[in-house]
């Protein structure tokens, strides 16, 4: 990333974080309210209120992994090395998080499979909230170290 503008290096990485934020909300929104359609038409009709709950859950889980390529983006030189980094991380933080549900209810990656218990269950699950509060925080921490990191790359560089 070359800053050619004086433009600060918090409004830099937050305004890359906030253009793939609007592009992954806007895609997922479309897709589910397109499979929302689809599924109704074909089977019966969610309730739109679990739709949407479980679109945020999901949502929420998406932008801590975009937020973690953001942090990779910004530590590194090489943009496949950074995506690669954070598939690798992602699957590895899934594969944990399932094993281990039991232990790990908290974690981030459960996101998913509370999405998908709003869905089958029609009710939210307890730990939905407290995950929900660590992955917030996880997306202040990655981009508050992007910042950081991205600061003394420039200045080394």
């Amino acid at each position: 990333m070359i800053l050619v503008k004086p433009v600060s290096y918090l409004s830099f990485v937050t305004a890359k974080w906030a253009g793939g934020i609007l592009l992954l909300w806007l895609s997922l929104f479309i897709g589910s309210i397109a499979t929302w359609y689809y599924t109704g038409i074909l089977f019966a009709w969610i309730p739109v209120g679990d739709l949407i709950q479980s679109l945020l859950l999901y949502g929420l889980w998406l932008t801590v992994v975009l937020t973690l390529t953001v942090f990779f983006s910004a530590s590194l030189m090489t943009p496949g090395i950074a995506g690669f980094l954070s598939i690798a991380i992602v699957i590895i933080f899934n594969i944990i998080s399932s094993t281990l549900s039991t232990w790990l209810e908290w974690s981030p990656a459960q996101l998913t499979s509370y999405a998908n218990e709003v869905l089958l269950s029609k009710a939210v699950p307890e730990q939905a909230l407290s995950t929900s509060l660590i992955a917030f925080a996880c997306i202040i921490v990655l981009l508050g170290f992007s910042v950081f990191i991205f600061r003394k790359k420039e200045l080394a560089s």
